[in-house]
């Protein structure tokens, strides 16, 4: 079975190829994601990061690295905070949302949560997708 490629024309003019992550994709990386945080609830917080949580991401983001991924790499990363958050919240019995507590910085500086974004393919400095991602 090949890959589906589309032929985009941007306001250039000019044609590109896109190579799109099929929506079912995303889909089950963030059931599982949800699973491996509903089942782990209750480990220490280290071990359900980088021993469930991280390999899940990192495994899902080198397959589709080279794809246009980017913006699936951000709402996966999204969700998987999202529902860390949540997790903590609930877990310590908090009110809230808790993005005061536990900002995004802080799963990814201080618990080492791997980050999707840091292996988008940019491409040439010529390109028209290149774009410089933040380390």
């Amino acid at each position: 079975m090949g890959k589906t490629a589309f032929i985009h024309v941007n306001y250039r003019g000019t044609t590109d190829t896109v190579l799109p992550i099929m929506m079912g994709k995303t889909v089950s990386v963030k059931q599982k994601i949800r699973d491996v945080v509903r089942k782990g609830q209750h480990w220490d917080w280290p071990t359900l990061v980088k021993e469930k949580v991280n390999p899940i991401l990192r495994g899902w983001g080198n397959y589709f690295k080279t794809g246009n991924s980017r913006k699936h790499f951000l709402s996966i990363a999204n969700y998987t905070i999202w529902t860390l958050c949540i997790m903590l919240r609930k877990k310590h019995k908090k009110r809230g949302k808790g993005w005061r507590d536990h900002p995004p910085s802080w799963f990814y500086d201080y618990h080492g949560l791997f980050k999707l974004y840091s292996l988008s393919v940019t491409g040439d400095e010529g390109s028209r997708y290149a774009r410089p991602v933040p380390s």
